[in-house]
């Protein structure tokens, strides 16, 4: 079962990535000025770097409860570790180009990094956690690959996150995503 071994889990979703032509490696670990760190997923295409945390989540029956434990993985623990690793990204960016399975072939001024929280359940997807990381369920994220569709992936975030008054018109999505 999926999300069971941290590491198969990250294995499978960067083979998935690599058979519809993305750059892709799993467990990235790194440090930096003193802080270690690990990048579940890294996926690169057409000069989008994807950044993935997974995420093994439960749903409560407790809605009280639900929320609480969700705001503790996704808004704080899942959103911490993608911002560190976007944060490593950029100042290192020379050291990820030069990973040959990511098959970086742009510059990092032309580089758009996308954070992305994968959980196995559906509870919160499609929400913007800190402003920056969108939560997907794995189902759905399995669904955008698979049918080469990973565009969605781009404009559900840009949209949200470039939109100085995050602003986002219902005809606007519905536009991009046709």
């Amino acid at each position: 079962m999926l999300f069971r071994s941290p590491a198969n889990s990250e294995k499978y979703i960067s083979e998935i990535f690599k058979e519809t032509n993305f750059g892709s490696i799993p467990s990235y670990c790194y440090e930096y000025k003193g802080l270690k760190g690990e990048i579940d997923v890294l996926a690169f295409k057409d000069n989008t770097l994807f950044v993935f945390e997974l995420k093994s989540t439960y749903v409560e029956e407790d809605i009280m409860k639900t929320s609480k434990y969700e705001t503790l993985k996704f808004n704080s623990k899942a959103s911490e570790q993608l911002s560190k690793s976007k944060n490593f990204i950029l100042n290192n960016f020379d050291e990820l180009k030069a990973i040959e399975e990511l098959n970086i072939n742009c510059k990092k001024e032309d580089l758009k990094i996308i954070t992305i929280i994968i959980s196995n359940i559906y509870q919160a997807d499609n929400l913007i956690f800190n402003n920056e990381h969108l939560k997907i369920s794995l189902f759905e994220f399995l669904i955008i690959l698979k049918n080469d569709l990973y565009n969605m992936l781009v404009s559900k975030t840009s949209e949200a996150l470039f939109d100085s008054k995050l602003e986002v018109s219902i005809d606007s999505m519905l536009k991009k995503n046709d």
